[in-house]
């Protein structure tokens, strides 16, 4: 809030207000003019009035502060309350006072509040909620503008408050309970990275009978002479489930307007498996194919999901890059038994670089899902997109290939339910 108030005074064109100053000027001048002592009186009377009622307005402007309050995050289409907080710390009265909020996220931009009388040293609340209809997004609230008459009602004063506030707006995130290829993983507690399996580190686990080829100092000794066979001990060994998303968000890879383009159902459809992946209790990582590229780092629980959804609802297409690329250069890194999930585009991609992509990853003992969003059912906008069109093949090819090569594939067009469509396989 600006520690000096930007006053705007405007005087009320009706008839009331009008007599008033018009009378004051002709008891003036007329009381100078014939030399009447008592019409200039009252004149100067109806003059001190009027500037005590101007500067009472705008004492009683610059005593009003306001404080608005709201939860920083929301999804797409959620509800956000905002409370807004109105304080007359003067020693009079705010008469007719308005508050008008900017709500940038929704379709009503300015939110209007209004208290009859406020009486001085007193607070008094407001509140409304809007929803976040503008897509996903940091968008701002604010700044607030305020609108208060004179104690006579001669005068209307404005004052815009710099009090701005963000809402980061996620995309929204279907719930997808029946997305049952990921599994469950193994990271039930929040930033736990490792669980606990039979194999070797240092914490014993239990016994088991001698198998060729055991190391003599893993034997158990006491317990094999007890039982009168070799026992070896068992230890637990530390293990993983990771979950890499890949998003195709090239800019030729993007078809469609606003919020009906395939980019923005590719980054609604990472953001209900990645919620989905962390309620599993996985490890979860994003990667957007674009240039340049952006990543997350690799975690799990609530706090990571939070980063993940702050960064889906910042991210934007950008740039050339082919997510079969990406993939090749990250197969080596990635782990077995880890999953990756590819949230792809209908038609741009290199077939034989993405059958290279998937036998790698085949190879590398790492599973693969695929989210196909088809861009034929969005509006194509770029010339640089029909040798993508004319080379794909039709969906249900792809679908068969993506099938052939190991992967689980779901699919999703315009206008679907996310949550439904990534209920079912194709």
């Amino acid at each position: 809030m600006s520690p000096y108030p930007r006053e705007e005074m405007t005087i009320r064109l009706s008839t009331r207000q009008n007599a008033i100053l018009f009378l004051t000027t002709f008891l003036i001048f007329s009381g100078i003019g014939m030399g009447s002592r008592a019409v200039t009186v009252a004149g100067l009377f109806l003059l001190t009035l009027v500037l005590l009622d101007w500067f009472a307005g705008s004492r009683a402007l610059r005593a009003i502060s306001v404080k608005r309050r709201h939860f920083p995050r929301a999804f797409e289409n959620d509800s956000v309350a905002v409370d807004i907080e109105v304080l007359n710390s003067g020693n009079g009265p705010a008469n007719l006072l308005e508050v008008t909020d900017s709500f940038a996220p929704g379709n009503n931009y300015l939110i209007r509040s209004m208290a009859l009388e406020l009486p001085p040293h007193s607070r008094m609340p407001f509140r409304y909620e809007e929803r976040c209809s503008r897509g996903r997004g940091l968008h701002l609230v604010g700044p607030m503008r305020l609108r208060l008459g004179s104690p006579l009602g001669l005068f209307v004063f404005r004052d815009t408050r710099d009090d701005v506030s963000t809402i980061t707006v996620y995309p929204q995130a279907a719930s997808i309970p029946h997305f049952a290829v990921l599994g469950n993983g193994t990271h039930f507690n929040i930033g736990e990275q490792v669980v606990q399996r039979i194999g070797r580190s240092e914490e014993f686990a239990s016994l088991r009978g001698y198998r060729p080829g055991d190391p003599p100092r893993l034997i158990h000794w006491p317990s094999s002479a007890r039982h009168q066979t070799l026992l070896v001990k068992e230890f637990a060994r530390n293990v993983v489930t990771e979950v890499t998303i890949y998003i195709d968000l090239a800019i030729t890879s993007v078809s469609g307007l606003g919020g009906l383009s395939s980019a923005e159902y590719r980054i609604k459809a990472a953001a209900a498996i990645a919620t989905e992946t962390i309620r599993k209790h996985h490890l979860c990582k994003l990667v957007a194919a674009r240039s340049p590229r952006k990543e997350t780092s690799l975690g799990g629980g609530q706090r990571h999901l939070i980063t993940m959804l702050d960064w889906l609802a910042l991210i934007k297409p950008e740039g050339e890059a082919s997510l079969e690329t990406e993939l090749i250069g990250d197969s080596r890194r990635l782990k077995p038994g880890a999953t990756v999930v590819l949230v792809m585009s209908s038609i741009h991609f290199d077939p034989a670089q993405l059958e290279q992509a998937l036998r790698l990853l085949k190879t590398r003992q790492v599973r693969a899902i695929a989210v196909v969003v088809d861009d034929r059912t969005f509006v194509k906008l770029r010339s640089e997109q029909e040798q993508f069109y004319a080379k794909a093949p039709p969906l249900d090819h792809l679908i068969a290939f993506l099938r052939n090569s190991g992967c689980d594939v779901f699919t999703l067009g315009i206008s679907e339910n996310i949550g439904q469509k990534l209920g079912i396989p194709a």
